[in-house]
């Protein structure tokens, strides 16, 4: 027996689904508006750090520069991707940003090559024009393969310099290529790794991409797959940025401790920009916002101790120890290598909010 609707509750009924359908409609709108809202305040945000490194570019080091050269290229294909579908205004700020990086990232260049010549002639390609134009196809982070973790080992600086260093010929300007069995075995096949020794892992490995190295890349991910990976190279980079999440996600459950805070903008930086979109979470974004400086820089958090070290001027770039990071001070209490990572950070929620407005 077909049941039949009393035709009095009809007009109830209908005026039900009108409201569910403009409910809809009007989450929807809302959702639209709080994204272009959120990319507002992150092109603000890296509007204001990029002016801030321009401002000062004498006191940036090599480190410092990559954010620059991050934010350049990926806004550049950002909008080469979308621009067709996204609103005026935002395809003005992207390139606005664009430009003002370029700028200062070609100046941020020639002040690094003047004031560390040995340390510019080792890793400078890492800072040249287009190398941050890659884009990394969008794709969701695989489950975490649960390892007993090595104790975070200090980071060898020449050591991964040199292996970067591989991929460009002996001019140190033409693609080379070469990746080494030492240091595949070195940077790549250790699945222990953790903080920057692991975001490392995976630095390297967007390195050679970018200087066009693919399929040697693909041929020792292949040949000399790291545990837990499926001999593909994208199961290489998905191996590594799931354990960067799982870190990541471990730092926002103690509270983002201070001493950490750079690691987790390295973390939603470079796993961000290699096309995995769960590091630019929407909770995530006000906390970053939140560390910059009224000046728009990002530098020591009171009460941090960073080792004294990561300042010295005589060892960077003479590789005389073993560091996680170089950083140099800049005015008013900023950080280079701080103030990059957040660029790259900040950059990754560019590119995610973008693609949602976009889609």
């Amino acid at each position: 027996m077909k049941l039949q609707l009393p035709l009095l509750l009809l007009p109830l009924l209908l005026p039900l689904s009108a409201a569910t359908a403009a409910a809809t409609a009007a989450a929807a709108a809302d959702s639209k508006v709080a994204t272009a809202d959120a990319l507002q305040a992150t092109l603000d945000a890296l509007t204001a750090a990029v002016d801030f490194v321009s401002n000062n570019i004498d006191s940036v080091n090599l480190d410092g520069a990559i954010g620059l050269r991050m934010a350049e290229g990926q806004t550049k294909a950002l909008l080469a991707h979308y621009w067709s579908r996204l609103p005026q205004g935002a395809v003005a700020r992207l390139a606005e940003l664009h430009s003002r990086a370029g700028r200062a990232a070609n100046r941020a260049v020639q002040s690094v090559r003047r004031r560390t010549p040995v340390y510019y002639a080792n890793a400078g390609n890492m800072i040249r024009e287009h190398f941050w134009d890659t884009f990394y196809p969008a794709r969701p982070l695989p489950p975490a393969a649960v390892r007993a973790a090595d104790k975070d080992k200090d980071f060898d600086e020449k050591f991964s310099d040199d292996c970067i260093k591989e991929f460009y010929g002996p001019d140190g300007k033409s693609p080379g290529c070469s990746v080494s069995e030492r240091c595949w075995r070195g940077l790549v096949l250790p699945t222990g790794l953790t903080g920057y020794s692991l975001t490392h892992q995976l630095f390297y490995l967007m390195n050679g991409v970018q200087a066009g190295c693919l399929s040697n890349l693909t041929a020792q991910a292949r040949a000399h797959p790291p545990a837990g990976t499926d001999g593909s190279l994208a199961g290489v980079f998905d191996n590594f940025c799931a354990r960067i999440f799982v870190e990541a996600s471990k730092l926002e459950t103690a509270g983002f401790p201070k001493p950490d805070r750079d690691l987790f903008m390295e973390q939603v930086g470079l796993c961000g920009l290699a096309g995995y979109p769960e590091f630019a979470r929407w909770r995530w974004l006000p906390v970053l916002l939140s560390w910059q400086r009224a000046n728009g820089c990002f530098g020591e958090f009171p009460g941090e101790l960073i080792n004294p070290s990561n300042f010295d001027p005589g060892l960077y770039g003479n590789y005389k120890r073993r560091r996680k990071r170089a950083e140099m001070r800049m005015p008013e209490g900023c950080l280079s290598h701080r103030t990059s990572v957040a660029i790259a950070g900040l950059t990754a929620y560019c590119r995610r909010l973008v693609e949602t407005l976009a889609n």
